[in-house]
């Protein structure tokens, strides 16, 4: 009987059920296959956005902790003019880093001053104080690290800000409300507010309360 079943059997089936197993295999390791590949461009890819976050927190850390280091102290501030009587033509702005601050860069700070409805930035020069340009010069400079090219301002520095009201039209004339704003590159801006002096006598310096 089993020798009938044998002889029955159409030629070529035995190699037929055989192909339907390899093309299965095939079909199986082609999914693999590109499993593999998607897991792997994944991977690549998380790797690629981890380090980026990681780059952009450090430098994001970075710049807080710079910004949290670079602050300024205002000490005091005067005018002057050339004779009495007449209104102040010079302004004088005194400021020194706060305690632990890193290195400030004066170079590259911009001076706001706001007197009633006048307003005008001020950009600093090496040349000293101008139309819109502002110049600096050191009282104290504990590591003479301040110069005209590179007018740095570490801890324990005195610095003045100079300004020449002429050059802009803005003279401090009697009770003339004044507000200046110091904005460094990094770090907190500094403000200071004062009111001109009901009157200067025949002061030639004045000082400026803020």
């Amino acid at each position: 009987m089993a020798s009938d079943v044998k002889a029955n059997r159409a030629p070529g089936t035995r190699g037929l059920f055989s192909d339907e197993k390899a093309e299965q295999g095939i079909s199986m390791m082609i999914v693999y296959v590109s499993l593999v590949l998607v897991a792997a461009v994944a991977g690549a890819v998380l790797i690629q956005n981890g380090a980026k976050l990681r780059e952009k927190s450090e430098r994001t850390g970075s710049e807080v902790a710079r910004q949290i280091s670079s602050n300024m102290n205002f000490v005091s501030a005067q005018g002057q003019r050339p004779a009495a009587p007449g209104d102040l033509e010079t302004l004088n702005i005194l400021i020194s880093p706060a305690a632990a601050s890193a290195a400030i860069d004066l170079f590259k700070a911009t001076v706001m001053l706001q007197k009633g409805d006048l307003s005008m930035n001020y950009a600093y020069s090496d040349l000293g104080p101008g139309s819109q340009l502002f110049g600096t010069t050191e009282v104290r400079d504990i590591d003479d690290s301040h110069t005209a090219a590179e007018p740095l301002m570490n801890t324990g520095d005195l610095i003045y800000i100079d300004i020449d009201l002429t050059a802009d039209t803005m003279e401090f004339a009697p009770r003339d409300i004044v507000s200046i704003t110091i904005f460094p590159e990094v770090g907190n801006a500094l403000p200071i507010h004062f009111e001109v002096p009901s009157s200067f006598g025949d002061d030639l310096v004045v000082p400026l309360s803020a």
